[in-house]
């Protein structure tokens, strides 16, 4: 036997050694008394695995991927996951009905621009689901809604997604439909469409505590968006049940307090064990130790109160554009493989046969880090990071196919989130 590559070692303020495997995901604590017998016995465990006072210790390590046995190659499994993953038969085709908002939050990379779906791209969409999932022997069928604020063009939605429901009805492919809100618009009729049109997946955003939120996402008709947003959310997990409801909280170092617990836990108690609640900083928010704490807490704060904290690291994989079959297609008919770039820079267009034209193919898949001579191949958290998104190769994040880490202090980052994510994990307990 031998300690696997991806064991990773922190010591908590009180002294004590946090170890943690990156593949995984499970962890020890040892006292600082213990810690250095500890490391010892994993240096030579199978000196220590034939010595029966240890034997214990020594299985546990194996059954929980702390050591793994002399001929097996971790990072071969983890290439031949990539693979399944990036070829499996389920389609994303993810369709932003509008570059519109309701909204205008500051953080938002989108230029809003007043442009949407119109019938003619619509039935090219039909033309494209139909072909493409005939040609590609596609079994599984996820449309994903996005935007601007997709829900002002809530006719468009219903309209292909009464059409992919039927066709993957009629032609035997699994189906599910999913959105990302911010949630102000919905309406117990919609919702009820919804619910027949097969939407079993919502992300909605908040954007921190309230005063914080509303001070962020505010217009005209609507000044206490956080109460409304957080009263649909309500009526949602009422009117379907089976639904996936996903809080997303967009934070930065002042939108963050206790009171947004609360806040959030005075509407959605109920619904507590049905809630999953997701923590994203915007991204022109600098990563701090202080800041990751501060998160940490609140995630066990709602961990403790009955909610799913979801963590990057309960199931953590390669970009969802890594996927062969992922596409998006914009409100102008246009398309690219990543839905965050700015409509002025897609590469490819939608005919009226249903298939893409490229102007640019795009290649930044065309490598990724197991098929590339990379930095990644060498490091202890691939397991929870699978290197930079194909984003970032494509505007200049390699150097001659290679890839480079996409972080400036891995090890502080890393070491904050794999904090976080015990603690959920012992809160939970």
């Amino acid at each position: 036997m031998k300690g696997s590559a991806f064991n990773i070692f922190h010591t908590d303020t009180d002294g004590k050694l946090l170890v943690f495997n990156a593949c995984s995901r499970r962890f020890f604590r040892f006292s600082e008394k213990n810690s250095q017998r500890f490391r010892e016995v994993l240096d030579n465990i199978n000196q220590y695995a034939a010595v029966p006072a240890y034997a214990e210790l020594c299985a546990m390590l194996r059954d929980n991927g702390f050591v793994i046995d002399d001929d097996k190659s971790e990072y071969n499994l983890l290439s031949k996951s990539y693979d399944t993953y990036r070829n499996e038969s389920a389609y994303t085709l993810l369709i932003l009905t509008t570059y519109t908002c309701n909204f205008s939050c500051w953080y938002c990379v989108q230029r809003h621009k007043d442009v949407a779906l119109t019938v003619d791209t619509e039935e090219k969409i039909k033309a494209h689901i139909s072909h493409y999932l005939h040609d590609n022997n596609i079994s599984s069928f996820n449309l994903s809604w996005f935007g601007g604020e997709p829900l002002l063009n809530f006719d468009s939605i219903s309209r292909i997604s009464s059409f992919a429901a039927d066709y993957c009805r009629d032609n035997g492919v699994e189906y599910v439909s999913s959105i990302t809100t911010n949630g102000s618009l919905l309406t117990p009729d919609m919702i009820n469409k919804m619910s027949k049109l097969g939407f079993r997946s919502f992300q909605i955003t908040i954007d921190g505590n309230k005063h914080r939120h509303n001070a962020t996402r505010c217009n005209a008709t609507i000044s206490d968006s956080f109460s409304l947003i957080l009263h649909n959310i309500y009526t949602l997990c009422g009117a379907i049940p089976e639904a996936n409801v996903i809080v997303r909280i967009n934070y930065t170092k002042d939108n963050l307090d206790h009171s947004m617990v609360e806040q959030i836990d005075s509407i959605l108690s109920s619904f507590c064990n049905r809630v999953r609640v997701m923590f994203r900083k915007v991204w022109q928010e600098d990563f701090s130790d202080e800041l990751s704490a501060k998160v940490g807490t609140i995630m066990e704060d709602m961990t403790r109160r009955g909610y799913n904290v979801i963590h990057d690291f309960d199931d953590p994989s390669p970009c969802y554009v890594e996927k062969v079959h992922y596409h998006a297609i914009f409100p102008d008919g246009t398309v690219d493989r990543c839905s965050n770039v700015d409509m002025s820079q897609t590469r490819g267009m939608l005919l009226s046969d249903g298939t893409i034209r490229w102007k640019l193919r795009p290649q930044e898949c065309d490598y990724n880090v197991f098929t590339s001579e990379s930095e990644c191949r060498r490091c202890k958290y691939l397991p929870l990071c699978f290197g930079p998104c194909p984003k970032r190769r494509m505007f200049g994040g390699n150097n001659n196919g290679s890839i480079r880490c996409q972080y400036k202090d891995k090890d502080s980052i890393f070491a904050s989130e794999i904090k976080n994510y015990v603690r959920i994990k012992e809160a939970a307990i």
